[in-house]
This record gives C-alpha cells, structure tokens and sequence, in this order.
C-alpha cells in the first residue's frame, strides 16, 4: 500500500479516536445538531477504519508468520509457509 494512503488512513484512524471520545461526553447530548454530525462523521469513518484496523492486524500476524519460517521444525516452517499464503490472500482483498 502506498505510503499516502497509509497516512491518510492513519489520521482517519486519529480522527476516529478523537469522534469516539467527543461522543462519550455526556455533555454533548445537550447539543443535538453537533452530536447529530458528530455522528454521521463517526459512522462514515466506522467501515474505513475497521477495515484498515484488520489490515494492520493482518500485516502484524504476517511479519509474526514469517519468523517462523526459520525455526528448526520443518513441520513449523511448513505450517508457517501455509498460513502466510492464505494471510497474502486475504491481504490482497483487503488492498
């Protein structure tokens, strides 16, 4: 992935954190019309940031993975060669 794109959802994914906190203020209830775009900003940015929280997540089972390729075990190595070719599979959907 491109690292603009990296950094663009990186600050979506801050700005995602920021929503999440102003919409547990109790406070906020009392100014509708805020919380009301607070909201449909909160719920645009919900399937974008989920869907690059389970990218990164895969990317950090990956690089886990690939240490295993140099164990001693070769049914280990092998199990581990399995698994990073489903996780590159299921990388490139999520790209």
């Amino acid at each position: 992935m491109k690292p603009s794109l990296l950094s663009k959802l990186e600050r979506l994914k801050q700005r995602h954190q920021e929503l999440t906190q102003l919409l547990n203020d109790p406070e906020l209830v009392t100014e509708r019309d805020r919380f009301r775009d607070l909201f449909r900003e909160f719920a645009k940015l919900e399937p974008v940031v989920s869907c690059y929280d389970r990218y990164r997540l895969l990317l950090e089972e990956q690089r886990n993975t690939e240490a295993l390729l140099s164990d001693d075990d070769p049914d280990l190595r092998q199990l581990a060669q399995d698994e990073l070719t489903v996780s590159s599979l299921s990388r490139q959907n999520l790209e």
